[in-house]
């Protein structure tokens, strides 16, 4: 199963989990996974049209996906996969 990486801000809605073990072949399935598991992430991951909140970076092993295949992003059984804030300024 893949690891997700919960950031500090998010923990609270994942049962203070700071990694959980999600099942899935695609980043959606973890994602929905996850959700499924601990839904008060739901909007903290995801837009109400499913897809990844524009406040939020999501890493696969490292490479960050929002910009590749986003949500269809392949990950492995071994796969670390992080959510992180995004960071903004101006």
């Amino acid at each position: 199963m893949a690891r997700v990486v919960i950031p500090g801000a998010m923990r609270a809605a994942a049962g203070g989990q700071a990694v959980v073990e999600v099942e899935g072949s695609r980043l959606k399935q973890v994602i929905e996974n996850l959700c499924r598991r601990h839904p008060d992430l739901r909007p903290l991951i995801l837009d109400e049209d499913g897809s990844l909140h524009h406040h939020l970076a999501v890493f696969v092993d490292g490479v960050e996906v929002r910009a590749g295949a986003g949500l269809f992003a392949e990950v492995e059984s071994d796969s670390e996969v992080i959510l992180a804030p995004a960071l903004s300024g101006g």
